[in-house]
């Protein structure tokens, strides 16, 4: 491994991220191959764009630019980010915060999202395929989230279903490398989680963790913090 040290922050949870990653249910919900019954978020490498308003959280245009990213480490090619204005497109992907996202809004004032399962609740999302959202988009994977985390949230639940794992950056996890990626489910859930308060344990002992953080970032700063934080939300 490259970066041995970062054993400092994984080891702690290597059996039960082991034992999710074999219980995972991601098959479920993704498949590399095409039928009638799926979306398409892929094809020979060319994935569908993003759309996100400039109006949203900061943190949640940030969490798409990640998701960006993501797709391009998958597929190999760029994905568009398209903001505030929605031009012709047979599908995208919508990403928005209740109340925060004029398009998202709009989408539940003509009832063509139903946000009933997550609205109101603490970092809850919902992500769903909406049939015909604008007069020029056929099919939208629509992410909405209850809140500003909720939508974060979401958003990297949809990157690791691509094949981004949470620890790619921390435990060195490779990126699964494909250029056709279809999504079976057409909606999943997140009601909100179990407990509502969460967090990790970064065993800081010297030197272990000053002196590789010291090296790799140059001190304990917002460049090793955008690392653990980017872990956490994912």
């Amino acid at each position: 491994m490259k970066n041995s040290l970062k054993y400092i922050i994984t080891i702690i949870f290597f059996v039960s991220i082991t034992v999710i990653n074999i219980a995972s249910k991601d098959s479920l919900y993704v498949t590399t191959k095409k039928s009638n019954s799926v979306f398409t978020l892929s094809e020979n490498g060319k994935s569908i764009p993003i759309f996100i308003s400039s109006e949203d959280y900061v943190s949640v245009i940030n969490a798409a630019n990640n998701l960006q990213t993501d797709f391009k480490n998958v597929t190999g090619n760029d994905t568009q980010i398209i903001k505030d204005k929605i031009s012709d497109k047979k599908s995208i992907i919508i990403i928005g915060t209740i109340g925060k996202s004029p398009i998202i809004n709009k989408l539940i004032l003509e009832a063509k999202l139903n946000i009933d399962s997550i609205k109101g609740k603490w970092e809850a999302y919902k992500i769903q395929i909406v049939e015909n959202p604008f007069a020029n988009i056929k099919k939208a994977l629509v992410i909405v989230g209850s809140d500003k985390r909720g939508t974060i949230y979401g958003i990297y639940h949809l990157s690791k279903l691509i094949g981004v794992s949470p620890w790619y950056w921390w435990a060195d996890v490779p990126v699964i490398k494909k250029e056709n990626i279809y999504l079976i489910n057409s909606e999943i859930i997140n009601s909100g989680p179990k407990v509502k308060y969460r967090g990790i344990f970064i065993n800081d002992e010297a030197p272990a963790l000053s002196r590789w953080t010291y090296e790799k970032f140059g001190g304990f700063n917002h460049k090793l913090y955008e690392k653990v934080f980017g872990l956490i939300l994912r």
